[in-house]
């Protein structure tokens, strides 16, 4: 029934929508909100690129369209850091030139970073976590 509801077939009730803003557990302008955003993907990254098959892609898809809404209805209460300028790297070609403008702007040190993650974050980049279940 939720695919028949996201793909437009169907509506919910008003008792159902009541259930799902509770099961789901955000709040009720979320699900009343239009959707504005454009989305304009210039790649998602795999932990293995040449083994994900286009199957095990399409969640990724979805997860990015979805993490844009929610970060989108969350902007209206939480100030989320800007993304860096990135074309000050640009005009760079080497990796490792790239990796120590980036630590240099963030006073990151050359010692190896203990949370890679909280620092894609701080520069502005949304990160999402996703369990993938690969069947054969």
């Amino acid at each position: 029934m939720v695919s028949k509801y996201e793909s437009g077939k169907s509506e919910p009730s008003f008792e159902k929508y009541l259930q799902l803003i509770d099961i789901l557990g955000y709040p009720r302008e979320f699900f009343y909100t239009a959707d504005i955003h454009i989305i304009e993907n210039e790649g998602t990254f795999f932990r293995s690129r040449l083994t994900a098959t286009q199957k095990s892609k399409e969640p990724a898809s979805i997860a990015l369209k979805y993490s844009v809404i929610v970060r989108g209805f969350l902007e209206q209460y939480i100030d989320f850091p800007v993304l860096h300028n990135r074309e000050i790297y640009e005009d760079k070609d080497d990796p490792e030139e790239i990796a120590i403008s980036i630590r240099q702007s963030m006073n990151l040190g050359l010692e190896p970073i203990h949370d890679i993650i909280e620092v894609a974050e701080l520069m502005g980049f949304t990160v999402i976590n996703m369990e993938y279940h690969y069947y054969r």
